[in-house]
């Protein structure tokens, strides 16, 4: 009992979190690059998460916007031969991957723990890598990009010469 009552606490904290990072990623893709095409606000970006099914590909393609208009804020005035390719919209896709599996996986082995008898330990041992695999593409992810914006506001704050 304690330990689900510690991952539900973590869950929760980790979402709110992750939500309020989301929010501000998307505000200043916004501020970055006025010109860039954000179809969905950054509250219906929040809220698509909760909806079955739009929670499919709606999140995945709201953020992948929020990348492409953050990545033009940072690239903006460099030689197209001097861009690197952008790994982000990639990593961003594994991520969204992992994430759907995990919650097919999660669901799957907590329907056969409800069967069983003893699989909690099996269950718990079937999800952790994909959940702790997750949670790393999740954080490497908002790392990216946090710095991809970082960048483009740096860029921004140089004297144009």
């Amino acid at each position: 009992m304690g330990l689900s009552l510690g991952n539900l606490a973590l869950l929760g904290l980790t979402t709110i979190l992750f939500f309020v990072w989301s929010y501000q990623a998307h505000e200043n893709a916004r501020l970055l690059a006025p010109g860039a095409t954000l179809s969905n606000g950054p509250g219906v970006m929040i809220w698509s998460y909760f909806i079955p099914f739009v929670n499919l590909f709606l999140p995945y393609s709201a953020m992948k916007e929020v990348f492409s208009a953050s990545d033009a804020a940072a690239r903006a005035g460099e030689d197209e031969d001097d861009r690197p390719d952008s790994s982000g919209a990639t990593l961003w896709l594994v991520g969204w991957i992992v994430y759907v599996v995990t919650n097919i996986i999660v669901s799957a082995t907590n329907q056969l723990e409800a069967l069983s008898s003893s699989g909690e330990m099996t269950a718990l041992a079937v999800q952790a890598p994909f959940v702790v695999g997750n949670g790393a593409l999740s954080f490497a992810w908002c790392i990216y990009l946090s710095r991809l914006q970082d960048r483009a506001i740096a860029r921004r704050a140089l004297p144009a010469s």
